[in-house]
């Protein structure tokens, strides 16, 4: 998403309707904001966090998104498309490890205990793995 499109996007979820505001919301200037939707300038790492925070986004894949837009050479821009790939993988295992460990709750035993900490155990090696491997 270009920087317009998250500044469009901020506007509508805090119901803001001018740049002075959003400004504000976003802790930065108005002809800050200016030079984002021109163009001129790209949201370095602070303003990136607090789009994101505005959005209830992850910080980290909007900085990537932004990153892979404005980085000078092909190799950083296939470096950030290749991070927001990999944060999206283990977010999945994630969500998915967090339903597995909720539904191994249910019983209370120590057995049952042990088995989820097993288990959990084993799904930050996996996710360990998935983030540096792909």
């Amino acid at each position: 998403m270009k920087p317009s499109e998250y500044l469009d996007k901020c506007k509508i979820t805090l119901q803001i309707k001018s740049d002075y505001a959003l400004a504000k919301a976003l802790k930065t200037t108005t002809p800050r904001i200016s030079d984002y939707y021109k163009s001129k300038a790209w949201p370095d790492a602070y303003a990136c966090a607090q789009i994101a925070l505005a959005l209830k986004l992850d910080p980290l894949e909007v900085l990537a998104d932004i990153e892979s837009q404005s980085a000078k050479t092909e190799e950083r821009r296939e470096f950030w498309r290749g991070f927001i790939g990999r944060t999206k993988k283990v977010a999945a295992v994630l969500l998915l490890a967090l339903t597995f460990i909720s539904i191994s709750q249910g019983g209370g035993s120590g057995a049952n205990w042990a088995a989820m900490v097993a288990a959990s155990g084993l799904l930050w090696v996996l996710v360990v793995r998935i983030m540096y491997i792909m």
